[in-house]
């Protein structure tokens, strides 16, 4: 079930504090995004543990589980306007949010981070991305983009030399 209609359903039972913590979230959902769990406690009239527990309850692992489901509700509501593209592991969190997902293996974890593989394959992306937008709108478009390219290509590092730029 969604979160936001699990809010507005009248026959869930709920403490007092939840009921208020309900009505406020269904108010004004987008201002409970920017609120943290001690300003939210504070609005509605209820403890901190509370909003927790509140959350908890919805089956979500505390109040920034419930500000990221409430965020993607609230942006699954609105209309797209462009695509969502994922650059990700399969089966993470943000890939659950976009349309396509592009899957990457980059062996990155919290134990070990290891950036590289999927930073490349993000960067390869965006540039096949831009370099086909730029296309289908036409030579202006497509000289601008060579030029912001050879601006990047010119302040990179020059290959083989050394940091202070010295062979």
């Amino acid at each position: 079930m969604e979160l936001l209609a699990s809010l507005r359903d009248s026959t869930a039972r709920r403490s007092r504090a939840a009921g208020k913590l309900a009505a406020c979230v269904l108010r004004d959902p987008e201002a409970v995004l920017s609120m943290t769990t001690a300003a939210l406690a504070a609005e509605v009239g209820v403890s901190e543990p509370t909003v927790n527990r509140f959350c908890t309850g919805l089956g979500l692992k505390g109040f920034p589980d419930f500000k990221l489901q409430l965020a993607a509700e609230l942006a699954r509501q609105q209309p797209r306007v462009a695509p969502v593209i994922g650059i990700t592991a399969p089966g993470s969190p943000v890939a659950a949010h976009c349309e396509p997902v592009l899957a990457v293996e980059g062996g990155e974890d919290t134990e070990l981070f290891t950036p590289m593989t999927s930073r490349l394959a993000q960067l390869v992306v965006i540039d096949v991305l831009s370099t086909r937008w730029a296309l289908l709108r036409g030579d202006d478009y497509a000289n601008h983009l060579a030029r912001m390219k050879q601006v990047l290509a010119d302040t990179r590092y020059p290959i083989g030399r050394g940091s202070l730029g010295r062979r």
